[in-house]
């Protein structure tokens, strides 16, 4: 197999993978859902508890 063939045929395979990245993770809560604002906003800090919880929640989702 030439090289070229292989690098047509490597990105092919990752063209028809990618789908499958974005589905396998299923839904994860984004942490604007949960903590009702973007992290990093203004005058707004998550306390220790809620990153905790947070965490816990993203565990509960997560295959990982």
């Amino acid at each position: 197999m030439s090289t070229r063939s292989r690098a047509i045929a490597l990105a092919a395979l990752a063209f028809l993978c990618l789908p499958a990245l974005g589905l396998a993770q299923g839904s994860i809560t984004e942490p604007a859902q949960f903590f009702g604002h973007q992290i990093g906003a203004d005058y707004v800090l998550p306390n220790y508890q809620q990153l905790v919880a947070y965490w816990r929640q993203l565990e509960a989702e997560s295959d990982r």
